[in-house]
């Protein structure tokens, strides 16, 4: 039993150290079967293992038990994983394929200080902050010219 959940709990801290590595530790070409659902089916095939070890359960009924908890809980973590991959709730657009790309501003830009700009790149709206040398204003048209930091962009007006 207590064999059962010293694995659990690496597999558990092996799966939590996937997550925040964010598919880092995946298969390549592997959208489906992530690391964290691996280990994560793992950590609870032993975890429900070692309970029903631990209540005098016979090995058939806690392996057939386990396999199917481990079997739900890789089927679901992984598919959550691939969903939230997917979602495109963050922008796929580096950076700075950005320089050259034509938008508009949304909250006007003053020298030295910040403004606000929505371009369209790749069918996908991005709103960003923008600095210019000069005073731009509302609904004005621009181009990036520079990257400033992964959400800030220097611009000019292309009058």
């Amino acid at each position: 039993m207590t064999t059962m959940f010293i694995i659990g709990a690496i597999a558990l801290v092996v799966a939590i150290v996937s997550l925040a590595l964010d598919g880092t530790l995946d298969l390549p070409d592997s959208e489906w079967l992530s690391t964290t659902g691996v280990f994560s089916g793992v950590a609870i095939f032993c975890f429900v293992a070692g309970i029903m070890q631990g209540y005098g359960a016979p090995m058939p009924a806690w392996i057939i038990a386990g396999a199917i908890s481990a079997l739900l809980v890789t089927g679901g973590t992984s598919f959550l994983i691939f969903k939230l991959r997917k979602s495109g709730a963050q922008s796929s657009t580096p950076v700075q394929k950005l320089l050259g790309t034509t938008g508009s501003v949304t909250v006007p830009i003053e020298p030295g200080g910040f403004g606000q700009i929505n371009l369209s790149v790749s069918g996908e709206t991005l709103q960003m902050n923008a600095v210019s040398d000069e005073a731009i204003a509302f609904n004005q048209s621009i181009r990036v010219v520079g990257v400033e930091s992964p959400t800030c962009v220097r611009v000019e007006n292309l009058r």
